[in-house]
Formats: C-alpha cells, structure tokens, sequence
C-alpha cells in the first residue's frame, strides 16, 4: 500500500452508480474517500426520442461517447425492440468495455480517448462518404460534431439521457467542506458546476484557493480553472486509476 495518500481526505464527487470503482481505488491508497455525488442521470423520455430510433436503420456508424449512453442506449433499444446492425465506434476503453459487457462488436477505438483524436483517426481509416450518428448526453460537449462539420461527415445526433444538479448531496458537500478537504477528484464539467453551485461561499472559497483539484482530462481542468480552482491538474491518460496515481505524484513530488 502506498502511504503518501494515507489519511488525506479525498472529495468525490462523481454520480453514486458510477463512484463505486474510484471509492475503493482510494481507499487502497490509505486516504479517505468523502462521497458526495454532484450529478445524477436520467434518460430522455421515449415519447421524445422514439422517432430518431426508428431511423437509425439510415445510418451505417453509431458513435458512442460514454459508458453511460451505452447503458441508456442499451435499455431504450430493448424497450423498442430493434436491433442493432451498425458498424460501431466507441470513444475509449471504458466505453469499449461496456458495450463488449452487453454484447455488442467494436469496429473502432481511437488510440487516445479524446474526441478530436477520434474523428481525426476515424475520418483517415475509413473516409467522409459515411453517415453517422453520434450517440451522447443532452449536455454532451461539441467537438466530435464540429470536427464532423468541417471534415464534412454526414451525421444525426441522438440525445438519450439528461445530467441533473444532484441537489440532494448539498448537505453532505458543505458538511464534507467544513470538515476538510485535501484532495478533490472532478471527473466532468457537470460535476465541477454543480460543486460550485451547491458549495456554500465560505467553504467553496477556501476550496477554489488550497485544495488539489485532480481532473480526470483536459476538459474537466479547464472547467475547474474557469471557475477560479487554483491548484489543477489531471493525468496523461484519462482514467480513474490514473487520478489517483495522478494525486500520488503530486503529493509525493509537488508536480
């Protein structure tokens, strides 16, 4: 066990489905994992997408962003009862996993998961004459449609499921807050907002000044420093395990 971590309280506040793995990866290290989960998911009603579904026989590519559109997808298919013919991309290896999990072929992975790194590799193995549609959350960041856009790829999105304000873990935040915090670990923009609006001043001010904030990517850090966090960083590969190995080496070395 490494002991740089031990008894360092660590914020996280990643959705309560999802918190399990990074909860115990940190608990490994001997720190204290303060669980106070800042979003939640739900899906888009199927009144309002059932028509983009049924039109996805059109489409040769089905993109999928995250693990969580692959639940969501999978469960609104079953209800629908259509099938899946598709070629199938997925974003990154955790992504990957959860369509394997559920049975589905991956045709392609980018070697980076990054979505400008998949478009840029998807459009130089297989061309633009394709139609795709990309499968993501309402709130879903807009670089893969962009860089579809401007390489002039044809694609419909499908919108599955929303990211909500968790306001349900404000009290357990500020308690966590007033508390201490050393360490927190922000795992999406959504989490970082809603940190900031359910964090009260007193104990959000001291938060955005001492407290290492590690991101799981680029994105999500840039969130962090937009909204004043000082201490920032994230690792090279966008992973659960890497922030913590991330937080090691910045407790260790002070990089």
């Amino acid at each position: 066990m490494s002991h740089s971590l031990a008894e360092k309280r660590i914020l996280i506040t990643r959705e309560k489905a999802q918190a399990r793995k990074l909860i115990q990866l940190v608990r490994d290290t001997g720190a204290i994992p303060c669980v106070a989960p800042m979003i939640r998911f739900e899906p888009i009603p199927l009144t309002t997408t059932k028509k983009e579904y049924m039109e996805l026989s059109k489409q040769q590519w089905l993109f999928f962003t995250s693990a969580n559109t692959v639940r969501f997808f999978n469960q609104d298919i079953k209800k629908l009862g259509i099938e899946v013919p598709h070629l199938i991309a997925s974003v990154g290896e955790k992504t990957t996993k959860a369509l394997l999990n559920l049975g589905y072929k991956v045709d392609f992975q980018p070697s980076i998961f990054q979505g400008s790194v998949m478009v840029e590799e998807f459009v130089q193995r297989y061309g633009t004459s394709i139609n795709v549609t990309i499968v993501s959350g309402e709130s879903a960041r807009e670089e893969i449609p962009s860089l579809l856009t401007k390489y002039s790829v044809p694609f419909t999105q499908l919108k599955i499921y929303r990211t909500i304000e968790n306001k349900e873990s404000e009290r357990l935040l500020n308690s966590h807050l007033k508390t201490g915090i050393d360490i927190c670990f922000f795992t999406s923009p959504s989490t970082v907002h809603a940190c900031v609006q359910l964090a009260k001043n007193m104990y959000l001010n001291k938060l955005k000044e001492t407290c290492l904030c590690i991101a799981i990517g680029e994105t999500t850090a840039t969130s962090l420093l937009e909204c004043g966090f000082k201490k920032v960083t994230y690792p090279k590969k966008y992973t659960m395990e890497e922030m913590v190995e991330c937080a090691k080496k910045y407790v260790e070395e002070g990089v």
